[in-house]
């Protein structure tokens, strides 16, 4: 069998995508709008009620260079570095 993810896992991948978005300075109906999501869904990923799809993760990698490792695991070793700095400063608020 394969390992199970934490019962937070949703909510942290919302939580980053969250910040992604905000670190960008967009609404959530920018977003959308920018990876072709509709406002439902995508507040399911936010709210960390759903995850994020993989092809929308995709869409947000080419358009904003975030990266999957940082949005499904929170690695951020390859994040651009204004991006990572945003985000970090926005996680001390």
């Amino acid at each position: 069998m394969g390992s199970r993810r934490p019962p937070d896992y949703l909510r942290e991948v919302g939580r980053r995508l969250r910040l992604v978005r905000l670190a960008h300075g967009a609404t959530a109906a920018d977003f959308c709008r920018e990876v072709g999501a509709g406002p439902k869904a995508y507040s399911q990923w936010e709210n960390g009620n759903r995850l994020l799809d993989i092809l929308v993760a995709t869409r947000l990698k080419e358009r904003y260079g975030v990266t999957l490792d940082s949005l499904y695991d929170g690695d951020r070793a390859r994040l651009p570095a204004r991006l990572a700095t945003l985000i970090r400063d926005m996680e001390r608020l």
